[in-house]
């Protein structure tokens, strides 16, 4: 029997009235292993955060992003540009004079210091000292 797409599924219910969830929350809500569980997100398009080790996740729908395409729910981070480091790239990306890393701390709500080495590299990334502080541009 096809499920009627009009009516919000059981699945959906749960994780619309938590807004964010676990692995571990939605297996045991589903009532289904790991990877079935992995495989319900993918087809939901379901965000993970960018912080919390990627841990939580959302869906498309419940997430309020805001003007640099950030959301926030109780302490975890979701991104539209993806992962940290797309999220930073993308950031930048949309910069009018770049970012220094205060105002990457400040936008992502996460240390710079956490992240920015591994992206000094990046070949999306230029970074330049000015006036002592580096910045970085697309």
């Amino acid at each position: 029997m096809a499920r009627n797409e009009s009516r919000p599924s059981a699945e959906a219910k749960f994780l619309h009235s938590k807004k964010i969830v676990t692995l571990a929350e939605l297996m045991l809500s589903l009532n289904c292993s790991r990877r079935t569980t992995q495989r319900r997100l993918v087809e939901w398009q379901a965000i993970s955060s960018y912080n919390r080790n990627g841990s939580y996740y959302t869906l498309p729908d419940i997430s309020q992003f805001d003007a640099h395409g950030l959301w926030h729910y109780r302490g975890v981070f979701f991104s539209r540009f993806g992962n940290l480091a797309e999220t930073f790239v993308g950031l930048v990306t949309q910069s009018f004079a770049g970012l220094t890393s205060s105002e990457a701390g400040a936008l992502l709500g996460v240390r710079p210091n956490s992240f920015l080495w591994s992206l000094r590299e990046h070949p999306a990334l230029k970074r330049e000292k000015y006036h002592g502080r580096y910045v970085y541009l697309s």
